[in-house]
């Protein structure tokens, strides 16, 4: 283990001297592969959980080390280059009467899904039950939401802050931990990025994500039980808090556990499936198209053991590298890693040539951060996601560009425009 720490330190050293800031594409994955292995080794054996081996450990530093060598081109485009003097936040503003006007016409399609979810299952049966047109608005109302966040830490306007906490509350109480957890983690990393923290402030920041992520578990699986059932006993009440803190452990562990497993399971279903899971996003839209409807499963069907007393043995999420692995092999999982670190390094090429594209390559970064716990490239929603964010900060880069102006609903547009 202190090969693989050694080793990863001297990667993340390299990308910090590099880029001279922590919120990189590898930096982020990078430390939470530090932090995790350890904690999982020396925390987890004393709860019941098996130990992350050698060869796992190896195989993570490989795929680590494939992203790393992804982001070099792009490295090597932007050495030498100044980043530009334009704060962050300062395209935003300037625009943030076309952002909020687009976020609150989407929230309120979020707001009738549940409301149609409510009338058609109740609350006691509303997880995960956003679907239709206004269910996409949702999506799409999440995907631009670390922009309102970063509105709101800049200009302090209440109806930000309102507006948020509205989304929130529709997020939990459809239960969608991917959702929450990709719009906290990308809309914290714009923050950071604007504010030019440093490590140590990121460290901080962190540990209170991890706070607010048990938070968000303990709302998922003990407050809005309890409300359901209407038990508020002191021993229910009790029981289901420490259930749901065994179950932040076992969610958080399970996934670098697994690893021991389907990395020794290359290609275990065909090499043909495989890859219908891993591209599943398109293979489902191209399967709409068809009328056919013979959409991909991209649940994983092995279920690994990792413990052999503890508050549960066996799971089924292995994190984008073992399950990569698992579904077409290690040559093919390594290209595939590597196709997706250069799409997250191009966003952040984006972002430090033009100042524009800051929530795409914050949204990018945080994806493959996230992605230690499960592929989240697989997820239809997630690519909705991505093109979302992406077209709203196109339209702001157009509108950067040309000049115009768009002020109580008219547009102005100036007669010079600037060349590009």
């Amino acid at each position: 283990m202190i090969f693989f720490i050694i080793v990863l330190m001297g990667l993340l050293w390299v990308e910090y001297k590099s880029y001279k800031t922590c919120i990189t594409p590898f930096f982020i994955i990078g430390v939470i592969y530090l932090i995790s292995v350890p904690v999982i080794n020396v925390i987890g054996s004393r709860l019941g959980y098996n130990s992350i081996t050698l060869q796992t450990m190896y195989m993570f530093l490989l795929f680590l080390l494939v992203i790393f060598i992804g982001d070099l081109f792009f490295k090597l485009k932007l050495r030498g280059r100044k980043k530009g003097k334009v704060n962050v936040a300062d395209i935003y503003i300037k625009r943030q009467k076309v952002i909020w006007y687009v976020f609150v016409f989407m929230l309120a399609g979020y707001i009738l899904s549940f409301l149609q979810a409510m009338q058609r299952y109740g609350i006691s049966d509303i997880k995960g039950k956003s679907s239709g047109i206004f269910g996409h608005m949702g999506i799409f109302c999440i995907a631009i939401s670390p922009l309102i966040v970063l509105l709101y830490v800049n200009t302090k306007k209440i109806k930000y802050l309102i507006s948020l906490c509205l989304l929130y509350i529709l997020m939990v109480i459809f239960g969608g931990k991917t959702y929450i957890f990709i719009s906290l983690v990308s809309g914290t990393l714009l923050i950071l990025d604007q504010k030019k923290v440093k490590f140590r402030e990121i460290l901080k920041i962190g540990i209170l994500l991890a706070v607010i992520a048990i938070i968000i578990f303990l709302s998922i699986y003990t407050v809005i039980p309890i409300l359901r059932s209407g038990n508020f006993a002191w021993k229910n009440i009790k029981d289901s808090v420490v259930e749901s803190l065994q179950h932040v452990f076992y969610y958080f562990s399970a996934p670098f556990l697994c690893s021991n497993t389907y990395f020794c399971m290359p290609g275990a279903e065909g090499l043909e499936q495989g890859l219908r899971v891993l591209f599943a996003p398109f293979v489902s839209i191209y399967e709409a198209f068809l009328g056919s409807r013979n959409y991909p499963d991209i649940i994983m069907s092995e279920w690994a053991t990792i413990a052999k007393e503890a508050h549960r043995t066996t799971s089924n999420v292995g994190g984008l590298f073992s399950e990569a692995v698992y579904r077409v092999g290690l040559p093919g999982a390594l290209i595939y890693v590597f196709g997706i670190s250069g799409y997250v390094s191009f966003m952040y090429y984006l972002k430090r040539k033009g100042n524009y594209y800051h929530g795409s390559a914050a949204l990018a970064i945080a994806l493959i951060g996230l992605c230690f716990f499960c592929n989240y490239f697989t997820l239809l929603v997630v690519l909705e996601m991505i093109v979302y964010l992406f077209l709203m900060e196109l339209i702001i880069l157009i509108l950067d560009r040309k000049k115009i102006v768009i002020k109580d609903w008219r547009i102005k547009q100036k007669c010079r425009l600037i060349r590009y």
